[in-house]
């Protein structure tokens, strides 16, 4: 469908804000989903709520996928190493592009140009929406399938450890 999505803690460290000031500037749909700090929700995100920026509030896991599996894109503006991010895999699971700040896991966890993108600064997230059209949804899916399935993950957690302890 036609709307940007945010999943997430609305928070600093998470940038729920930046999300919503890529959304403003680009005049685009944005539902936000997620628990919301009080008072950084107050200051960074409620003043720009109206008809094309929504908080939803927590979800379930239902309307998660629902969420995630028709959105365009997710925007997953991250303000710290990240060490993992199971949203953006959640997202591509669903065949939905991740558009990400470079920070932490996150070029390990989008293929870049190919499930998403991966960027450096609010101008070019925004650039990366309106290229979103060049990313495959199909081939999101595929690369959780490859790459993050549970099978995959065991077995390369046991290669890790069998390393460790030799």
């Amino acid at each position: 469908q036609d709307y940007l999505c945010y999943l997430g803690f609305l928070n600093y460290e998470k940038g729920a804000d930046i999300a919503v000031q890529v959304a403003k500037k680009m005049k685009i749909k944005l539902i936000l989903a997620g628990q919301a700090r009080s008072s950084f929700y107050k200051e960074k995100i409620k003043p720009y709520l109206n008809k094309d920026i929504k908080y939803i509030g927590p979800v379930n896991f239902k309307e998660k996928i629902e969420l995630l599996k028709n959105a365009t894109a997710l925007l997953n503006p991250v303000q710290w190493e990240e060490p993992f991010g199971l949203v953006p895999v959640e997202a591509q699971a669903c065949g939905t592009p991740v558009i990400a700040f470079n920070k932490g896991a996150m070029p390990e966890i989008i293929k870049n140009g190919k499930t998403g993108f991966v960027v450096k600064t609010e101008k070019k997230m925004i650039e990366a929406v309106k290229n979103i059209d060049k990313i495959n949804r199909k081939d999101c899916r595929k690369w959780v399938e490859e790459n993050f399935s549970v099978e995959k993950m065991v077995d390369e957690y046991e290669k890790l450890y069998k390393k460790i302890i030799k």
